[in-house]
């Protein structure tokens, strides 16, 4: 993974970051039973973004963000009796999220979810998710 990104206080709520991020994930899976279904998994990716993180009162905030970019996701197996799948093109997604965060930020639980919109029609949800995290 390579992520580079430039961040703009815009004023003392808000913020703006301006990224691009390449990742190149592979996995290999084994079957021990039956070998035929071993198949090695990758994952492409380049993308630009833009999010936007506002904090709207002391212990709260909202963040929208836009990435867009090129993927190309495949199963690729080593026997011949299966076909291999590749899927690439371009990918697109809004991403909002709320934050609750302690006053001085040390600690934050953030709920996202993020909509599709390279197929907003066939396929608007894009996943979403929930983390906690603090410092120590």
């Amino acid at each position: 993974m390579l992520d580079m990104y430039w961040v703009k206080v815009i004023d003392r709520e808000s913020e703006l970051t301006v990224g691009l991020r390449y990742d190149d994930f592979n996995e290999q899976f084994y079957d021990r039973q039956n070998p035929a279904n071993d198949y090695n998994y990758q994952l492409e990716t380049l993308q630009a973004y833009l999010s936007l993180h506002h904090d709207y009162v002391i212990h709260q905030a909202w963040g929208l963000g836009v990435y867009a970019g090129w993927s190309e996701r495949g199963k690729r197996y080593p026997a011949a009796a299966n076909q291999d799948e590749v899927n690439d093109g371009v990918q697109a997604q809004l991403r909002v999220s709320w934050e609750y965060h302690s006053a001085d930020k040390s600690s934050r639980l953030v709920f996202n979810f993020g909509l599709n919109l390279d197929d907003l029609s066939n396929d608007p949800g894009d996943g979403g998710g929930i983390y906690f995290q603090t410092q120590f």
